[in-house]
């Protein structure tokens, strides 16, 4: 939401002492305006056109009809969750249509948890169990986290952002997906990324059903990638260390590509809008690969030499 849509509402609770709707996501579990929740606003250099009046809303205190419905068995939460505590967390929610934001080191257990409607967002170093969240709407950063327990997690809306390994059956993600100490990718379900896909310090890559980077792709040493099905890549595709590629269908590069690395690797039908560095031996690797390919179906007497 943007900061004038928020500044109108709470224009109309000094006016009808009402808080609408909108406004309910910008509180936290306990009923409290919450101004870590609301958009960043411009630096200093620029001043904000409508300056939010957080002293308004910091004497309000949400009632629990306004912030908990659902049945006691399956409680959704309509507000935020927002916690400090460096301590072992339980959430007890199906759903909460706010967002998630744990700010301390605290291991997170949502056994229930189907579904966020804004952010989930941990600083936690420790274990993050969300073992039935299929949805996070916007974006899911779990960056510290060297256990993340998430196999049904399916489609993000926004960005991505973790450590070591890709939930399994994630499929969608809508911002951008920047893996930090990235460990394997075989056994992964991802077909489309919005914006940039980056993966550090991981050897070897597959993404068996990747279909489509909106923007850059991004992979710090790795030595193999092999994506089947990828066709399209929207921005830069940076793979220089790669000694082997697999990536059969890739037909469109929107920005510069580096593949200096792979000997193997070139087909004529890609198409590249940047700059295209590659290995020498590239293309002459192909010429003869299609030769032999030719004589094998005795289309041609000699191979070219």
């Amino acid at each position: 939401m943007k900061n004038s849509n928020i500044v109108r509402h709470i224009r109309h609770f000094e006016k009808t002492g009402k808080i609408s709707n909108s406004l309910v996501r910008f509180f936290d579990q306990q009923g409290r305006w919450c101004e870590e929740l609301l958009p960043v606003l411009p630096s200093e250099s620029a001043p904000p056109r409508h300056e939010i009046p957080h002293s308004i809303l910091r004497k309000i205190n949400l009632p629990e009809d306004r912030r908990i419905t659902g049945a006691k068995s399956r409680p959704v939460l309509r507000t935020s969750f927002v916690t400090r505590k460096e301590t072992n967390l339980n959430i007890p929610y199906s759903e909460i249509r706010g967002s998630v934001m744990v700010k301390e080191n605290a291991m997170i257990h949502a056994e229930s948890l189907r579904r966020v409607g804004g952010d989930f967002s941990t600083d936690t170093s420790v274990s993050v169990c969300v073992p039935k969240l299929h949805t996070v709407i916007g974006n899911f950063d779990a960056s510290s986290s060297s256990i993340l327990i998430a196999p049904s997690l399916r489609d993000v809306g926004g960005s991505v952002f973790l450590l070591g390994r890709v939930p399994p059956n994630l499929v969608a993600i809508g911002g951008r997906c920047i893996v930090q100490k990235a460990v394997s990718t075989r056994d992964n379900a991802l077909r489309s990324v919005g914006k940039s896909l980056i993966l550090n310090d991981l050897d070897k890559i597959y993404f068996p059903r990747l279909e489509s980077v909106g923007e850059h792709l991004v992979m710090h040493g790795a030595q193999r990638v092999e994506a089947r099905v990828l066709r399209e890549v929207g921005g830069t595709f940076l793979a220089g260390q790669a000694e082997v590629m697999v990536l059969p269908n890739l037909r469109f590069v929107g920005g510069d590509l580096n593949t200096q690395s792979a000997k193997e690797f070139f087909h004529p039908e890609l198409v590249v809008r940047g700059r295209w560095t590659q290995s020498p031996e590239a293309s002459e690797f192909w010429i003869r690969r299609m030769q032999a390919l030719a004589i094998l179906k005795g289309n041609q007497s000699s191979l070219y030499l």
